[in-house]
């Protein structure tokens, strides 16, 4: 039976309002058959009307292949904060937080799966186990996860709403001159390469407004800088310091091979938001200790 669009919107992301247990990348990985008002769809990106009638078929060994499982050795989650609403929990870097990309076990998506919402599988999954937000694989730090319906739906609302506080800390390429600043662009997929995003006019893509605060300058060499972002755009604070020419150490996607060996040096280190009770809260993480090995091999 088709499904009619009621308003005017992208077609992968249409298909996916109708499946939320998945995420938008399973989804593209699980559809086949695509057709728009009866004729064949070569690409997900086309743009629906209002009234449109969509139909497709699912590879069902997608979704299942997808699917979050336990695992003998579980991803160690470093429980910042828990109560009966949303846990707050501070992942280390290379633990993906959804399956995708490769990644199919071992995910926080699986942790949380196992360990947080045991009592509530079936309502979660609606809620992706809690994730309400995500952090790229290599960047490591603070993610707040929803334990309950009602709290993922307050969560979403607050991460939308642009009331959450996210600072980050990075190590960038070269010296930025400016002590402080706000980077403001349109952020939008690459044509050339799917996995990367790219700078763009802002009515080309979407907003994204990034402030920053020199901490550190390591002569010529590196800029230690405390973020905070306005907006929550995908790879948003990589492609922002790639697009002022001082890219993250580290970033092999954005910038160079890695720096002596680093890994990418980006750590969420605080983050605040409204409990769905109304109190604000805020949380502070200590920084990685790899970027201490970098400032010594810098000469800090």
């Amino acid at each position: 039976m088709p499904l009619i669009c009621d308003k005017a919107m992208r077609l992968d992301a249409f298909i996916a309002s109708n499946f939320i247990r998945y995420s938008r990348n399973r989804i593209k990985e699980a559809v086949r058959n695509v057709r728009v008002n009866g004729k064949p769809v070569g690409k997900l990106s086309k743009l629906l009307s209002a009234g449109d009638s969509v139909e497709f078929e699912l590879d069902d060994r997608m979704l299942e292949k997808s699917s979050p499982e336990c695992h003998s050795e579980p991803v160690d989650l470093d429980m910042v904060y828990e109560d009966d609403w949303l846990a707050v929990i501070n992942k280390p870097q290379g633990v993906a937080v959804h399956h995708g990309n490769g990644h199919f076990s071992g995910t926080v998506e699986d942790a949380l799966f196992c360990e947080l919402n045991k009592d509530r599988i079936d309502e979660m999954s609606a809620f992706r186990y809690g994730i309400v937000h995500r952090l790229d694989m290599d960047t490591s730090g603070l993610m707040v996860i929803a334990k309950t319906s009602l709290a993922a739906e307050h969560l979403i609302g607050e991460f939308k709403g642009r009331r959450v506080f996210k600072e980050y800390i990075a190590l960038a390429e070269g010296h930025i001159a400016e002590s402080e600043g706000t980077i403001v662009t349109g952020i939008r997929r690459s044509e050339r390469n799917r996995l990367k995003f790219e700078t763009c006019e802002q009515d080309e893509g979407k907003i994204a407004i990034t402030e920053y605060n020199v901490l550190k300058y390591y002569a010529d060499k590196a800029t230690l800088l405390s973020l905070i972002l306005k907006t929550g755009r995908t790879h948003q604070i990589r492609v922002h310091l790639k697009s002022i020419g001082n890219p993250i150490m580290g970033d092999v996607l954005y910038g160079k091979p890695r720096n002596c060996g680093m890994t990418l040096m980006l750590h969420a280190k605080r983050l605040g938001f409204h409990h769905p009770s109304g109190e604000y809260m805020e949380f502070d993480s200590d920084v990685p200790e790899r970027f201490s090995n970098a400032d010594r091999m810098l000469g800090g």
